[in-house]
């Protein structure tokens, strides 16, 4: 065939194209001799699959035993010289070319087996793409009649590679007609000014911005090195050497990265979080505790690694595009750097938020705070709604920000636990959605069921915010000055004056634990209370870096609770009055109204001047009650109203109304429970010691409930033998010494545990069992510690009455909460309205309206729920005087002589007199109450 094909190239003219076929064939002739021991090589490791497995160890043993090869069995056949490319062909032989990158990165150049054509086999891998598309699907088959296969037939049959041409011989012979035909169609190329209008608009001013001096576009078009090197410009060299930049980018960075996440990844990998970004680099920090204890837990991506991207391509990382967060599975490691990785795909969502004080977006319906990523370029302002797209990262340790849980594989801790905070990639503004705010703010809208969604969620979701306390992601450097429980530490102003305040939960390095109490603007000086996390050294605080950490609380209300609330229930009435619908009368009944109104009503006084009568039973108490506390009282235990609102001035038994009112409705309905919600933990102590004095509190299932680890840093004048820890200690040591019953045996393990230390008071069976055993009647807590447990919530679920004292400080998002999870409870609120309500100062002016409101003050400006107005002050006629001209200008009070026990009672009010201790009665029906297991 060569002969045949000289005699047709005797022109001088085509003696060129000779030589290109002699050395094409050259090439593809060193490329099959290295392509046929690579194969041989490969096939039994890597192209077989496990059920070819057994076909392929016959056909060896048959070979072998056909050409007279001694063994006995397979095992010895590694010795012997099969060649699988007699036997197999072009699907093993393209399985292979699929592999062959990956195979020869792993050969040295001393093997043998690289060849001075291997770099030719990426055309075959091309050319065995195009085989397998479907235009040619056919080729295979009809390759036969080409007259180029039995030209490369002829010239293979001649040539060093031994055998006949049999399975991938041929299939070799046939890719290399196929590379031959392709290299003999010239590139059809672009010209210069093709090329410069095929460039992006990302990647044109990198072209146009250096070569802005040449105006035109010349074309350099020369034949011969000679016309190049004389010719050429200087001009055409810059447009050179800018277009190649711009095309080596092109080539290694991704085009779109989200098109090449990955959703799962195999082999060996390490899970890995995005810590740090800056220009030069990205700083990814290993997740698992292995990873970060064997090696350097911190590694650096730069432009060097390898992105790997699910179409099995590698890329130049982009490493602007990566957000705080990212999780990326790293397949190598090199030194101090990530060599080869993935980039999982994020869970992005669009959503819409509020913007407080801090400068983060609040997410309606979830609480989870939330902010532009550094650099990104994306603006929010304060007190406006926006809708965008949310990042939420993967949580590998710590708090969930959407569910408010721990992380559901707590052996995975990365360090930096605070990296979970979403974060905002678009916004835009709801102007809508920030007008209605805006008209709330004023007292002066239209209500309606969409708008009451939506301040409930503001609200709800602000609260949530606020509670939780990471509105900073950065480490500081704290500098400690530690005494008497308390550490004092400086923090830079501009950088933390809107996210530092009262109520944010810090943690160091080392694992020390404090919470900001007092916060000095003028120097940013922070004050905060060392807490015990159960380690006796936790007192012995030291410095370092330390970071806002987030804590448990009470979940957001989602969209939508309005509409599943019962119609006509106690919850749904109360929550419509409190955002401008129907107010509640004094009969119970619903009056109409439209919106908030600029003007004040005049104040309707529920009490009567003349005494009430009141009933023998009350006369029992250790001091008579005055007409208001019994008129607040009756309502209570009546269940006639919905709510029932308390308007007592300073001194005039608020906390002892509500004990009062708990108690004789856990008489009335002695199988319901009676919560009662305090403010803080002295006022929970009040309210344990006010139930303590009162007549049928014997018998009473009482409980305060507090987590262990509040309990653990609560002062200890603070703490009461009713506490939930000190009731559960005694019940459990009581299982254990008198429990010998077989049947018990699993709950008395389980309080063995508990007492040993190895679980503790939140641990769901040990709650179970003692609500079980002991299923209270009278519970107080501070709501955010009831709410922020779902299992409690989970069992309180047959509740009388809800109250809430000192409501002046109560939040008005919690009773609507309240209202939501207990609608057919009848609900009090007993508070001073002249006292201030509480400051968050995470939240804006809009959202401290929706969370915070003020209970109290609206129930005496527009009457929206039946009142009772105290008209008593358990105080001298002078200090009664001093009252009235300072806080009570426009109240109307007479003073009455303090009781004897009623001032033992009171420490806070009368300091100089001893605390109250219980009766040895009480103190007797405590003992019993906390010793025994009650039906």
């Amino acid at each position: 065939m060569k002969k045949k094909q000289l005699k047709q190239l005797r022109n001088p003219d085509v003696e060129k194209k000779k030589k290109e076929i002699i050395a094409e064939t050259d090439k593809l002739l060193a490329t099959a001799n290295g392509i046929i021991p690579i194969f041989n090589g490969a096939l039994g490791c890597h192209l077989l699959y496990t059920t070819e497995r057994q076909q392929y160890n016959q056909v060896m043993k048959a070979d072998a035993i056909k050409n007279n090869f001694p063994f006995k069995d397979i095992t010895e056949l590694w010795k012997y010289d099969f060649r699988p490319s007699e036997q197999y062909g072009m699907a093993h032989l393209l399985r292979m070319l699929t592999k062959m990158p990956a195979m020869l990165r792993n050969l040295t150049a001393n093997s043998g087996l690289v060849c001075r054509g291997v770099l030719d086999i990426e055309d075959a891998i091309g050319y065995s793409e195009n085989l397998t598309s479907p235009q040619n699907e056919n080729a295979l088959t009809a390759s036969s009649t080409n007259a180029d296969d039995h030209r490369l037939e002829s010239i293979v049959s001649n040539s060093v590679v031994s055998g006949l041409p049999t399975a991938v011989d041929l299939s070799i012979a046939q890719l290399s007609t196929g590379i031959l035909a392709r290299r003999a169609v010239p590139p059809t190329g672009m010209t210069m000014q093709e090329e410069i209008d095929s460039l992006t608009e990302a990647e044109a001013p990198d072209y146009h911005g250096p070569l802005v001096r040449y105006e035109n576009v010349t074309e350099p078009v020369f034949h011969g090195a000679t016309e190049h090197v004389t010719g050429y410009t200087p001009e055409q060299a810059a447009r050179f050497f800018y277009m190649s930049n711009i095309l080596e980018n092109r080539s290694r960075q991704p085009n779109d990265l989200e098109s090449i996440m990955i959703e799962t990844v195999t082999g060996h990998y390490a899970l890995f979080q995005i810590t740090q970004i800056s220009s030069s680099e990205v700083t990814a920090t290993a997740v698992h505790n292995e990873i970060a204890t064997e090696m350097s837990s911190n590694y650096k991506i730069t432009r060097t690694s390898e992105l790997l991207g699910c179409d099995n391509k590698s890329y130049e990382p982009p490493l602007g595009s990566f957000l705080l967060g990212d999780l990326i599975a790293v397949k190598q490691l090199r030194r101090k750097n990530v060599k080869k990785f993935c980039l999982f795909k994020r869970h992005i969502v669009e959503q819409t938020f509020h913007v407080g004080k801090t400068g983060h977006g609040v997410v309606l319906g979830s609480g989870v705070v939330a902010s532009p990523p550094e650099g990104s370029g994306i603006t929010i302002g304060a007190s406006t709604t926006y809708t965008g797209h949310i990042f939420y990262p993967v949580v590998v340790g710590g708090i969930d920000p959407a569910s408010m849980t721990a992380a559901p594989n707590p052996q995975l801790s990365i360090i930096n636990r605070d990296l979970s905070q979403a974060q905002i990639l678009s916004s835009k503004p709801d102007a809508v959605l920030t007008r209605q705010a805006q008209k709330f703010n004023d007292n002066w809208f239209d209500y309606s069921p969409e708008l009451l969604n939506y301040f409930v969620m503001l609200g709800s979701s602000a609260m949530t915010a606020a509670r939780t306390g990471v509105f900073d992601l950065k480490k500081r450097i704290l500098t400690p000055l530690v005494e008497n429980g308390l550490v004092k530490f400086n923090l830079v102003k501009r950088d933390t004056e809107k996210t530092w305040f009262p109520g944010v939960m810090v943690e160091t390095e080392l694992g020390f634990r404090a919470k900001i109490i007092q916060v000095d603007p003028t120097g940013c000086t922070y004050t905060a209370r060392i807490l015990d996390n159960g380690n006796n050294q936790a007192r012995e605080f030291r410095g370092g870096l330390v970071f806002q950490i987030k804590q448990p609380t009470t979940p957001s209300l989602h969209p939508g609770f309005f509409d599943e609330l019962p119609e006509g229930s106690n919850g749904k009435r109360v929550i419509k009055a409190v955002f401008g619908g129907l107010e509640i009368g004094e009969n119970g009944e619903d009056v109409e109204r439209k919106g908030y109104p600029h003007t004040v009503s005049n104040q309707r006084m529920a009490q009567t001047t003349e005494p009430i009568p009141i009933p023998f039973e009350f006369d029992t108490y250790p001091f008579p009650l005055t007409p208001s506390q019994y008129e607040y009282i009756k309502r209570i235990v009546d269940r006639k109203l919905p709510i029932s609102v308390g308007i007592f001035p300073i001194h005039s038994g608020k906390t002892y109304s509500v004990a009062i009112a708990a108690l004789q409705s856990a008489l009335a309905r002695p199988n319901t429970q009676q919560l009662v919600f305090v403010p803080d933990d002295r006022g929970a102590r009040l309210m344990v010691n006010h139930l303590l004095t009162l007549p049928g509190i014997a018998g009473m299932r009482l409980v305060r409930m507090i987590s262990q680890d509040d309990w653990r840093n609560t002062p200890e004048e603070d703490r009461t033998k009713w506490d939930y820890p000190t009731i559960l200690n005694n019940f459990l040591e009581n299982i254990v010494e008198d429990n010998h019953e077989d049947d018990n045996q699993d709950i008395t393990m389980l309080a063995e545990k508990y007492l040993d230390g190895q679980t503790d008071a939140t641990d769901v069976q040990i709650l179970l069992q003692w609500f079980l055993a002991v299923p209270p009647q009278i519970i107080i807590a501070k709501f955010e510690d009831f709410f922020s447990n779902p299992t409690l919530l989970e069992m309180i679920n047959n509740v009388s009455s809800i109250q809430f004292d000192t409501a002046d400080q109560a939040a008005q998002i919690d009773l609507v909460q309240a209202c939501v999870q207990y609608p057919t409870a009848t609900f009090g609120l007993m508070g001073d309205s002249e006292k201030d309500p509480p400051v968050i100062h995470s939240m804006s002016a809009y959202q401290a309206k929706m969370a915070i409101g003020q209970l109290m003050k609206k129930c005496v400006e527009w009457i929206i729920f039946p009142t009772v107005y105290a008209k008593e002050m358990f105080s001298s006629p002078a200090i009664v005087k001093f009252m009235k001209e300072i806080f009570y200008k426009n109240h109307d009070f007479v003073g009455v002589s303090p009781q004897g026990y009623y001032v033992q009672s009171r420490p806070d009010i009368f300091p100089t007199s001893p605390l109250m201790s219980p009766s040895k009665t009480a103190d007797a029906q405590e003992k019993k109450f906390s010793l025994s297991v009650q039906p």
